[in-house]
């Protein structure tokens, strides 16, 4: 009985888990107990583990403590926090190169490095939204012309298939800079390398074109200047850290 009494007790702490990171986004590790009013601490652990073990739930780092959240794509895990971990050791190769030394002129950074090791956190995908599940339709009931006996009118044309996307992207972003290169001037205007992309059937060409970035098969350098490209050029540019529109790429993959 008493077992039974201690299971059925983890199981209500296990359903107030789930309804307390239905209303918050995360919570502190150290405050669920307090939230859910004071359950029985060995009931709260294996509660939590059994969410974590489910995957309905993850431990989070957030504002320097541990947190309780859903997965969603404001937690990074695994992959993420890899990228994360090679971005910072490449920065701070960066920082450590261009520190001051002692009797020597200062030393600056080229900005196209720190945006190659920040191009794996920049516009990286996140994880997709969940599928709407399709509604049902009621059956046709004719109304009108229809329903008094007129012939239907035809059917509108079907809208062009879209175009098939290349079983490997980083190719197609490659081939399409290629393509888009004039003699003796290696650099590709990354608007028109993104309508390029759009043409081969891309359906997120700026993401594409940050992979590309990160596996080097290209280059994504800032524009040079301040407000010189239009506004629908500028939209079509990925960003770097500090929000300046990559605008000129450089194939890297000869």
């Amino acid at each position: 009985m008493a077992r039974a009494g201690t299971r059925s007790a983890e199981r209500g702490v296990t359903e107030e888990l789930r309804r307390l990171l239905g209303e918050e986004a995360s919570v502190p590790s150290t405050a669920l107990g307090r939230h859910l009013k004071g359950p029985p601490a060995r009931a709260l652990a294996r509660a939590v583990a059994a969410l974590l073990k489910s995957g309905e739930a993850v431990l989070v780092v957030r504002d320097g403590q541990e947190h309780l959240a859903r997965p969603s794509s404001d937690t990074l895990t695994g992959a993420e926090v890899a990228r994360v971990a090679e971005a910072a050791e490449g920065l701070a190769a960066l920082v450590r190169a261009a520190r001051p030394r002692r009797g020597k002129p200062p030393r600056a950074l080229w900005r196209a490095e720190v945006d190659r090791c920040l191009a794996g956190l920049v516009g990286a995908p996140r994880p997709a939204a969940p599928a709407v599940p399709i509604a049902r339709v009621a059956p046709f009931a004719p109304t009108g012309a229809a329903a008094l006996g007129a012939p239907p009118a035809a059917p509108a044309a079907a809208a062009p298939a879209p175009a098939p996307t290349p079983a490997d992207p980083n190719d197609a972003v490659v081939a399409a800079a290629r393509a888009l290169e004039r003699p003796g001037a290696p650099l590709v205007f990354v608007p028109e390398l993104v309508r390029a992309l759009e043409a081969r059937g891309i359906a997120a060409p700026q993401r594409a074109l940050v992979a590309a970035a990160i596996a080097g098969r290209i280059e994504l350098r800032p524009e040079s200047g301040v407000g010189l490209l239009a506004a629908d050029d500028a939209a079509r540019c990925p960003r770097g850290p500090t929000g300046v529109p990559l605008s000129y790429a450089r194939i890297l993959d000869r």
